[in-house]
């Protein structure tokens, strides 16, 4: 019984201490995120985006390296359209036109 007694004790300081390595693995891993700082953006001047008669920019965010334009518009004219730019050099890196089926 005096065995079993200490093998609970055991236990229940382990699993108190792994909690305890646990929470602070946790906080320590935010740390890190939250001070891990943005790369700054480049000016890359003034860029010519063409676009379709009546089309617009509808959302613009920034993905990892790149700037992502979404147009906005009727898709009969061409509009629904996502643009992929380099953030660094202002480089229209890629193109996706959605187009009604025929």
């Amino acid at each position: 019984m005096q065995a079993l007694k200490a093998l609970v004790i055991v236990m229940a300081i382990a699993i108190v201490g792994a909690l305890g390595l646990l929470a602070y693995g946790l906080a320590g891993g935010a740390a890190k995120k939250q001070a891990a700082p943005a790369a700054p953006l480049k000016a890359f001047g003034e860029i010519t985006l063409p676009l379709p008669p009546g089309c617009g920019i509808a959302e613009a965010r920034i993905a990892g390296r790149h700037l992502v334009l979404r147009l906005g518009g009727l898709a009969e004219g061409g509009c629904q359209q996502v643009v992929l730019l380099d953030r660094d050099s202002g480089e229209i890196l890629s193109r996706v036109r959605a187009v009604p089926e025929p």
